[in-house]
């Protein structure tokens, strides 16, 4: 990954280039972040941690070391980048869409923009729409401000949001917005590294970058290297199947019946069980309490009764992030709620999408009553074996 800080000037990318670098390397099997200074003034990978020491001794650094924008330079960065093989790359050039820097971010593959002046943000993705190099966050710089905006990454897998008073001297890596773009950036070094069709994403059936990072972030998945080195996506879910006893008797189960996205997608899928949740990775899946989150959050409904039934793990290719392995531990949970709490529909909105549920009338006999953990347990494994295909959609 060969990222390239620009942006007018004066907007502070010196302090947020080393800001992201402390970040990024307090996150624990983060690839080390390589800095190539791309423009000569003066100010090198160690400009930062010199002023926080001794301000006057970078000042003179500084002076000694600042030259000419040479056609030599130029050459000998722009060769730096093209041959630079490390998985992640931090390229810091100069305030200006010139033809010099042009040259030097030629064989980069993404570019961040931080701008003071947001007026000039429109000559900056230019900039990089010219060069075929995609802008992967647009962050505004805010000198008078006094705290940090993280807007988060839009449907266009750009990261958004607002740092304050970046000065040099002053610490920046804790600050909220470089701390959550420094995970961006990890997530997308990994998923470049390991040549994950990302440009497929967010078509059809298939979620955006976007949706896999704030996955991570809410901690309902983790993405890592396994022990071959191969990148795999790790998500824990319950399958939970919902209940309710009719005045008439009759057994009632609840079933998704659409997904409708805002981009005016449509989504029916055939699934075993009424709803499935990610678990927190903080969560334990045999825990009563991760079952009422997940129907509250889902029904707005509050479990009666809820007993545990088998679990399985599961490996294979997402269908929501194609090229992606995801391996998947499904716990299996029954759930009876109130008649009290019926109601003919249920509907969860989210930001990008409202997933709607219905009860149908269950003929098995031997759900006409509460189903006991081991009659649970068995149709769990019976299940699964007949229907893996449509169970698997339920967790991706």
């Amino acid at each position: 990954m060969k990222l390239v800080l620009g942006g007018p000037p004066r907007s502070g990318k010196s302090c947020l280039r080393e800001g992201l670098k402390q970040a990024l390397r307090a996150i624990p099997g983060a690839p080390y972040p390589y800095v190539i200074t791309a423009c000569p003034d003066g100010e090198g990978a160690w400009f930062q941690q010199t002023v926080e020491r001794d301000p006057g001794l970078a000042a003179a650094c500084k002076k000694e070391y600042k030259s000419a924008f040479t056609p030599e330079f130029v050459r000998r960065i722009a060769d730096s980048v093209r041959d630079c093989a490390l998985p992640l790359t931090i390229v810091d050039i100069g305030g200006r869409t010139s033809r010099e820097n042009e040259e030097i971010c030629r064989h980069a593959t993404m570019g961040l923009i931080l701008a003071g002046d947001e007026s000039k943000v429109p000559e900056w993705r230019k900039f990089f729409m010219d060069l075929g190099i995609p802008v992967i966050a647009e962050i505004h710089s805010d000198y008078n401000g006094k705290e940090d905006a993280v807007v988060g990454v839009g449907p266009d897998d750009v990261f958004r949001g607002t740092v304050h008073h970046l000065e040099r001297g002053e610490p920046v890596a804790d600050r909220p917005l470089v701390a959550a773009l420094a995970r961006y950036l990890v997530l997308l070094s990994l998923l470049e590294k390991h040549k994950i069709p990302t440009g497929t994403w967010g078509k059809g059936k298939a979620k955006t970058v976007g949706h896999l990072y704030r996955e991570v972030v809410d901690g309902e998945a983790e993405v890592k290297e396994d022990a071959d080195g191969a990148l795999i996506r790790v998500i824990r879910v319950l399958a939970i199947d919902v209940y309710c006893q009719a005045p008439d008797g009759a057994v009632l189960k609840l079933v998704e019946d659409r997904q409708e996205f805002k981009d005016g997608r449509v989504r029916r899928r055939t699934l075993t069980s009424s709803l499935a949740e990610k678990l927190k990775m903080r969560e334990n899946p045999a825990d009563r309490t991760a079952v009422q989150r997940a129907i509250k959050e889902e029904l707005g409904v509050c479990a009666q009764r809820a007993e545990m039934g088998g679990q399985t793990h599961i490996a294979r290719e997402s269908e929501s992030f194609p090229g992606l392995q995801t391996t998947t531990l499904a716990v299996s949970w029954t759930v009876w709620i109130d008649p009290s709490e019926y109601r003919p529909e249920y509907v969860e909105v989210q930001s990008d999408k409202s997933t709607f549920f219905r009860w149908f009338v269950n003929s098995r006999k031997e759900e006409r009553g509460y189903r006991s953990p081991r009659m649970e347990y068995l149709d769990f494994y019976d299940r699964l074996r007949a229907e893996a295909a449509d169970w698997w959609k339920k967790y991706d």
